[in-house]
């Protein structure tokens, strides 16, 4: 049994955690004496690195690390930030970048900022003025303008309401390291962990020097190995759950249960009234009911399609696996089944309909990304990724070879059907799950010779509409040379179905709102930016964030986009059939109806412009002027910050378990890629 339970374990990834309104006091009392200071490590990208950072540790909350924000902002997020005393436990802070500003009264324990998504985004990656921009890191995607409908409103965040204390000694304000990485954690998929007296710093991308040192590290979460875990952690993880969720949560659909009621009176209050049991685990001293409780809530009552869930890794999967904690975890899940809803079950299809459709396009098509048959060309890839590195080393001239990844497919493809003198290409997004939507705006540009997103943030209260420039020919450059593409001759189209998410949302999305044709069937939804976080222990997960993607005409995409035409069909018993997607015959014959019988180029010419009108007359819009071109050493620190797809790094795996007498039964679903800026 136990081999079976390590093989189990090794194959699955667990997800879960919490948030809502608290039932702790509503803040701790000043602690009796002061804070202690120590130097805690810090690993970014590998266990070898020598660097410390300075924490407090008070005697009432011995494992719970306290920091000062301005020292968090320069040592994680490389930027420079005022802190200045107004008196009575009140402070003003201001980024020096773009003047944001927050404020935090430490008798209330209560926190604001005029425009906390834009206060709380990674300094490197922003432009001056810009305020909230999700762009592409300068190897690819520059920002070029943003405009929003309204000003960003205030953004209040009461820890007080929680039971979490901020504290004040010797003129310096101190948070819990969990509560600052939950504030700056943001849709850059950045984060901070801090477990077993370790910090690991990871980030996507080099430009602030993060990695994924946690992984290669021995030490990381074998405290909770031992099955037990000390009640100051327990209490601050139960908090902090609730001010992530409660505050940052995205609430993608208006169809999940457990979400609307958390909305409504919070995470405690609706665990208490909807599952006490998803609750007591979480507050349970033993690690394998915590991290049931986790999976309760994130993979089941807050399952929202595949943005929500904890982290798959190997330390993750090792710990629920190991001899201390199995046996608690499985107890803790063994009627996780009642908890399911309508997006649990979307899981499992994606990941069962994704293997068929591949499957299905090889035994007609063959193995490859790209085909042709007489005037139709059908560019496949079921994942937006892009190999940084090796773009890097093409373009500085240390490799002859673009990398292999979704960018180059779509690249090449369009290159062979330039020269095949193709009329009709179709852009297969039907086994797609999403990625980084850095390459969804390359792959966009390549295209069309345009880039831009519309989007709202959830946390200002704003939509916005942002235009992108993007590097169309890929010389490692983004200059006048990017204007042309080189496809004017040519008709594009997206297909779609049910299992494309996230990215494989958000695409056909843009293009349709550019005028471009779509068809297959309706896509699978998906429509939150990620952010990831930590729990108080060191327990990675990632959910849905303020960030929403919305088409132009402001309607959220979550139940996916409708195609102009439809082509899957159904049996009486709802078995579908897709075979007709890789008929690249019916493809061309869908494609010469919908556009005519001209080989001129029919949509998507219309000037950005267009679309940005079409965006912001609902209310009066307020422009942020274009920037003038930044510098290159601007754009090298630069970089974007990425939404609606969440790209993932890792994947998440929904899981079912349901023990029986004698054997365990093992449903997966949904691997979902999350996006990255």
């Amino acid at each position: 049994m136990r081999k079976s339970l390590t093989k189990l374990f090794a194959a699955i990834c667990a997800l879960g955690v919490t948030a809502g309104i608290s039932s702790f006091p509503q803040a701790n009392a000043a602690p009796d004496t002061a804070g202690q200071k120590r130097d805690v490590p810090v690993y970014r990208k590998s266990m070898d690195e020598n660097e410390t950072v300075e924490c407090l540790f008070y005697a009432d909350m011995p494992n719970v690390p306290y920091m000062s924000m301005e020292v968090y902002y320069k040592t994680f997020l490389d930027g420079e930030m005022t802190v200045t005393n107004e008196g009575g436990g009140r402070y003003t802070y201001k980024e020096s970048l773009c003047g944001d500003t927050a404020q935090v009264n430490t008798e209330t324990d209560v926190f604001t900022s005029d425009d906390l998504a834009s206060f709380s985004s990674t300094p490197v990656y922003k432009m001056p003025d810009s305020k909230l921009v999700l762009c592409g890191p300068d190897i690819f995607v520059k920002f070029d303008s943003v405009q929003y409908d309204a000003p960003a409103k205030a953004s209040t965040i009461d820890m007080g309401k929680y039971g979490i204390d901020i504290r004040e000694q010797d003129g310096v304000v101190y948070y819990p390291f969990v509560t600052l990485s939950d504030i700056f954690g943001n849709v850059d998929f950045i984060s901070t962990f801090y477990a077993d007296g370790r910090i690991y710093f990871s980030a996507m991308y080099d430009d602030i020097n993060g990695g994924d040192a946690m992984d290669s590290d021995p030490m990381y979460l074998t405290s909770l190995k031992t099955g037990v875990r000390p009640q100051d952690v327990i209490d601050m993880t139960y908090k902090e759950l609730q001010l992530s969720l409660e505050n940052f949560y995205g609430y993608p659909s208006d169809r999940i249960a457990f979400a609307n009621e958390m909305k409504a009176y919070g995470m405690d209050a609706a665990l208490t009234h909807m599952d006490m049991k998803t609750k007591e685990l979480l507050l349970s001293n033993k690690t394998g009911d915590y991290l049931a409780g986790m999976d309760r809530l994130l993979s089941f009552m807050l399952c929202d399609g595949g943005h929500t869930g904890m982290m798959s890794n190997k330390k993750t999967l090792e710990l629920i696996g190991s001899e201390n904690v199995s046996k608690d975890y499985i107890n803790g899940i063994m009627d996780i089944m009642s908890l399911q809803n309508e997006y649990t079950e979307k899981n499992m299809r994606i990941t069962s309909e994704k293997n068929k459709l591949i499957n299905l396009r090889e035994s007609i098509l063959g193995a490859g990304n790209y085909f042709s048959k007489g005037n139709t060309a059908l560019i496949c890839f079921d994942q937006f990724n892009v190999e940084y590195q090796g773009w890097k080393d093409y373009f500085s001239g240390k490799s002859s070879s673009m990398p292999d990844d979704s960018v180059s497919i779509v690249y090449d493809g369009l290159k062979k059907a330039r020269a095949e003198g193709i009329k009709n290409v179709v852009i297969d997004l039907s086994a797609n799950t999403g990625g980084d939507s850095v390459a969804l705006y390359e792959i966009i540009g390549m295209i069309t010779g345009k880039s831009f997103m519309t989007a709202e943030n959830t946390l200002g209260g704003q939509k916005f509409f942002q235009k992108n420039i993007v590097d169309v020919n890929l010389d490692g450059r983004i200059d006048e040379n990017d204007s042309y593409t080189g496809n004017e001759s040519m008709r594009f189209a997206v297909m779609t179905t049910g299992t494309s998410f996230s990215c494989g949302n958000m695409m056909p999305s843009i293009m349709k709102d550019m005028g471009f044709m779509t068809m297959g069937e309706q896509s699978g939804g998906g429509t939150c930016a990620v952010i990831q976080r930590a729990t108080a222990d060191g327990v990675r997960y990632c959910m849905s964030s303020y960030v929403r993607f919305v088409d132009k005409s402001l309607k959220c995409i979550d139940d996916g986009v409708p195609v102009d035409v439809q082509l899957v069909t159904a049996d009486a018993s709802g078995n579908k059939d897709y075979s007709v997607l890789y008929d690249l015959d019916r493809l061309g014959r869908e494609m010469e109806n919908y556009y005519g019988s001209g080989t001129e180029q029919q949509s998507g010419t219309a000037d950005n412009s267009t679309e940005e009108s079409a965006l912001i007359t609902s209310r009066p819009a307020e422009s942020i002027p274009e920037q003038s071109q930044p510098s290159q050493a601007q754009n090298d620190a630069q970089s974007s910050q990425d939404s609606s797809d969440s790209g993932w790094v890792g994947t998440i795996v929904w899981v079912f378990v349901i023990f029986g007498a004698a054997a365990a039964a093992l449903i997966v679903t949904g691997i979902i890629f999350i996006r990255r800026r």
